[in-house]
């Protein structure tokens, strides 16, 4: 028995330490290279000092970039704007809707710090 809780526990530290190691300071990939689109701009690096796992650019225009410590980008265009070619490991989203479900009751407070709240279409929380 005190060899499974042993062995119980040296697997839940492994789980966790590849958890942290796998965050890292975020980035610009491995080229350093971000994606510009037509019209919006050089992206500007957010200042966030809580997020260890993805960094968040923003353009001039309202588009976003968000990538995280692997690599992978997440293209936030505004209305009528085109990515054209955004790369490899880039996913281009192109559709902001202006209301959203509610499916986790841990986002609701962030939604009610901003006093977002009516930007939720459906949810089984109150605020």
């Amino acid at each position: 028995m005190r060899i499974m809780k042993r062995i119980a526990a040296l697997f839940c530290t492994a789980v966790m330490l590849v958890n942290v190691c796998a965050c890292g300071n975020g980035g610009a990939g491995q080229n350093g290279e971000l994606p510009v689109y037509e019209g919006s701009g050089a992206p500007v690096k957010t200042e966030n000092d809580t997020a260890e796992c993805f960094t968040i650019y923003e353009y001039e225009d309202g588009g976003s970039l968000i990538e995280t410590s692997s690599g992978d980008r997440l293209l936030v265009l505004p209305d009528g704007a085109s990515a054209g070619n955004a790369g490899d490991n880039t996913t281009v989203i192109t559709l902001s809707p202006e209301r959203v479900y509610m499916a986790a009751s841990a986002v609701m407070c962030f939604y009610d710090a901003l006093e977002k709240t009516g930007d939720i279409r459906f949810s089984s929380l109150e605020a």
